[in-house]
């Protein structure tokens, strides 16, 4: 099985703006509503790609009956936590004529220390020997700095999966996680080497093949790791899969992508679906990558459809590093 677990949900408003401007008057129809969360991203993914997964969430009280009616028409398995307080709420304006997108992100419930409790014992009573168990998403306010360290024990001891992808300061302890792959954006994964990856937060230009080697080697100690692989994505310009033995960089390349919200969801869910199937590292990768690319042609995180991963195989390339 696999256990997708959420500590941080989000209820993900989506509104299209055509020619967005700040200081302008809109006439705005009601938001499309997606009670969400990067583990719940992930789980639609693998729906899709008729992979069941098992949601485990904590969820602001009032909105216990909005996510369970979400996940009960998606036909996903789940398991919520009631916490005091709201869920957080994002707004994510569109605009495709521009080919961008405005988010808005509110502050929602603080976690306690019982309902932490709560997700630990559900993973010391539910979880078998070679399960995944998937932590994605960020943490709340009122989660310990070493609060991964527990989990991952039980895990462990139960020889089972351990996938994080998180943020934060946490990520500094993610040798000690022992996770089965690691999976990070540049931020994070210059959080995880305690190095500065790229001048700026992001990528601004297709990456040369001497820079997909200089990130290769300033991300090397990873090999050191017992991580079956490291993946490094790079937004809009694809991701590299490595370890000690194989590296190889992938990308679509799309016209426009205005819609991003997920994207690294859906990469994660076809990372996923690929280890179920035994891929080799390179088709990992490229299901994984074609993934990504196909949730920004679905409104909705995490969201994706048969018909563009099909269409996407001739667009995706895939280049071998090592």
């Amino acid at each position: 099985m696999i256990y997708c677990i959420l500590l941080n949900p989000s209820i993900d408003k989506i509104i299209e703006i055509q020619n967005f401007k700040l200081g302008g008057t809109y006439q705005l129809p009601n938001p499309q509503v997606f009670p969400v969360g990067k583990a719940i991203s992930v789980a639609l993914t693998l729906k899709e790609l008729h992979i069941s997964t098992h949601i485990v969430a904590l969820i602001g009280q009032l909105d216990i009956k909005l996510y369970k009616n979400f996940l009960e028409s998606k036909e996903i398995n789940h398991t919520l936590i009631a916490v005091e307080g709201k869920t957080r709420t994002n707004m994510t304006l569109i605009d495709s004529i521009n080919d961008a997108s405005t988010h808005l992100r509110f502050s929602g419930f603080d976690v306690t220390a019982k309902n932490l409790s709560e997700i630990n014992s559900f993973l010391r009573i539910m979880i078998q020997k070679n399960d995944i168990v998937v932590f994605s998403g960020s943490l709340p306010p009122g989660t310990p700095s070493e609060y991964f360290l527990e989990p991952s024990e039980i895990i462990r001891n139960k020889n089972a999966k351990l996938i994080i992808d998180s943020s934060g300061e946490r990520l500094k302890l993610m040798k000690m996680y022992n996770p089965y792959i690691i999976k990070a954006n540049l931020q994070e994964m210059a959080i995880i080497v305690n190095k500065k990856l790229c001048t700026k937060e992001d990528f601004d230009h297709q990456p040369t093949e001497e820079e997909l080697y200089t990130l290769l080697d300033l991300c090397s100690e990873l090999n050191e790791y017992k991580s079956k692989f490291n993946v490094l994505t790079l937004g809009k310009y694809g991701a590299l899969i490595f370890n000690r033995k194989e590296a190889y960089y992938g990308k679509v390349t799309l016209e426009k992508s205005a819609y991003t919200i997920g994207c690294g969801d859906a990469f994660l869910g076809g990372l996923i679906s690929g280890l179920i199937n035994k891929y080799e590292m390179k088709a990992i990768l490229r299901i994984a990558t074609i993934c990504g690319a196909a949730n920004t042609l679905q409104i909705g995180p995490g969201c994706i459809n048969q018909t563009d991963i099909t269409n996407l195989e001739s667009k995706c390339q895939i280049q071998k590093l090592r």
